[in-house]
């Protein structure tokens, strides 16, 4: 159970310290300044202040679940890179053994048509020492 409330925490944490950012300021805001106090002639620039930071906060949000979208896509791409890095070692591995292989292959077909290249060369060589007119 920790583990999956750490995994949480970590998988969310730039949104929490955002959020905990603008509670933060939010309250210095009301509790220290006058920004929220009623008044006819500054409620409109407190109202837009207030849109503006509601604005910057979605959109940092919105960035930021982007970035952790991009990142499990890259994390995602990086395993399946290990896997293929992994499959492309075993398919080398395979077709060194091939390689050895065919290399006995062909020791052995020599082995096995040397007679047959004896027999080519002595008949060479009788062709050769026998005369040309009889």
């Amino acid at each position: 159970m920790d583990s999956e409330n750490d995994s949480f925490f970590r998988q969310y944490k730039w949104h929490l310290v955002v959020i905990c950012a603008v509670v933060m300021c939010m309250s210095y805001l009301t509790l220290f300044t006058n920004i929220f106090q009623k008044s006819q002639t500054g409620s409109l620039n407190q109202l837009l202040f207030v849109l503006g930071a509601l604005v910057l906060i979605s959109a940092l949000l919105t960035m930021l679940s982007r970035i952790f979208k991009i990142l499990d896509a890259l994390r995602d791409n990086s395993a399946k890179l290990e896997e293929v890095t992994k499959a492309l070692e075993n398919i080398s591995s395979d077709l060194v053994q091939i390689n050895h292989s065919s290399r006995v292959s062909d020791a052995a077909k020599a082995i096995v048509f040397r007679d047959a290249d004896i027999q080519t060369l002595r008949e060479a060589v009788f062709d050769k020492l026998q005369p040309a007119g009889f």
